[in-house]
């Protein structure tokens, strides 16, 4: 019988099932995934899920769906132990990773394959980043369109000649946004952003976000951890490989744990609404919260359908109330605005606070008291 392979995915073990399989479809599968199997394979690694092979499925298109399943499989296994990011990885010689982030079809797999020419090879689709900055390998086989076969070919990073895992432990070293533009310039540009600015970006690449502890504040404390998030704008994936070496944090400015980066800025305390039996206006219900600076805003998480989160950000006049809103009635609530902002230059200031309340009310940031 066939021996079932294991994968070492994003920290957790799975188990590829192919039974079902003849001996020419479960050596294929084995040989695929050959680069992603866990150090030690004495058979006493606890398995996390099984993924089953079926029969009778052209081998192209079972080893495609295998990609899939198992990435998705290793996801819904770190559920809320990791910060789980639609990105690729590479790493130096001492375990530094550079995670390169964006959606599919940005040019991750093909950014990868160039960079990991000369560094090691840590994914192509999926990183996982604990709470102090390590990070587990996913060393999937790359998707790679191949001539005019509509599915994708399943190449192992070993076949193409990417780089191996260095044996020092991974640690997240920088974090950079993807992004390829057909006029993009011919020496890649790294841009510094802003976390209020790209904070929408990181989270619509995070899987099972709301499923985080203090979610928000987690991200935030690994992006100080690794001096901030960049962007990267190229043409071409192998200009990418010179530009990137300095984000390989010299061995002096190792990237610190997020216990040394300290707290981040609470908005507040809350988790759910804080609305009583008064008709003043409270907060919400939220799942975390985090203050933004240049220029100041409020970043809320708020729980919605299905277990999953949106991400709301209020800027102007919102975070004074937001922050504020704690059973204060309307004009209390005004004094407090024009205090911090002063008197509005083309309206008055209560009919300001009143709009910017409606808006915030609509999208359940704020909420009235029962009476």
């Amino acid at each position: 019988m066939p021996h079932d392979p294991l994968i070492s995915a994003l920290g957790a073990v799975i188990r590829i099932d192919v039974s079902a399989l003849d001996a020419a479809g479960a050596a294929e599968v084995a040989r695929v995934w050959a680069d992603a199997a866990p150090s030690s394979s004495d058979g006493s690694i606890p398995v996390d899920v099984t993924v089953v092979a079926p029969a009778g499925v052209p081998i192209e298109r079972l080893l495609s769906s295998l990609s899939k399943r198992v990435t998705l499989a290793a996801i819904e296994a770190r559920r809320g132990e990791a910060w789980m990011l639609h990105a690729a990885g590479i790493a130096d010689e001492r375990g530094h990773v550079v995670v390169v982030i964006g959606p599919s079809g940005r040019g991750k797999t093909t950014a990868v394959r160039a960079l990991a020419q000369r560094y090691g090879y840590v994914t192509d689709e999926t990183i996982a980043i604990d709470g102090s900055g390590r990070v587990q390998p996913y060393r999937k086989p790359l998707s790679i369109i191949e001539g005019a076969v509509a599915v994708k070919s399943q190449r192992p990073p070993g076949e193409l000649g990417l780089g191996a895992l260095p044996a020092p432990q991974l640690r997240v070293a920088a974090l950079v946004l993807l992004d390829r533009r057909p006029d993009g310039p011919d020496v890649p540009m790294l841009e510094e952003c802003e976390l209020g600015d790209v904070l929408g970006e990181l989270v619509e690449q995070t899987s099972y976000l709301a499923d985080l502890p203090n979610p928000l504040q987690t991200i935030s404390a690994l992006v100080a951890a690794v001096g901030g998030i960049r962007r990267v704008v190229y043409r071409e994936a192998d200009g990418l490989v010179d530009g990137f070496a300095p984000l390989f944090r010299d061995p002096g400015a190792m990237v610190r744990d997020v216990s040394e980066v300290g707290e981040p800025q609470r908005a507040g305390g809350e988790r759910t609404s804080t609305r009583t039996a008064t008709t003043g206006l409270y907060r919400g219900a939220y799942l975390d919260a985090l203050v933004l600076d240049h220029p100041r805003r409020v970043a809320l998480l708020q729980p919605d359908t299905d277990e999953g989160a949106i991400l709301r950000v209020i800027s102007g006049i919102g975070p004074a109330l937001w922050s504020e809103a704690t059973g204060r009635s309307d004009e209390e609530l005004v004094s407090v605005v024009v205090r911090a902002h002063g008197e509005p230059a083309e309206s008055d200031a209560a009919s300001a606070v009143a709009a910017a309340i409606a808006e915030l009310s609509a999208h359940g940031v704020v909420v009235r008291g029962q009476d």
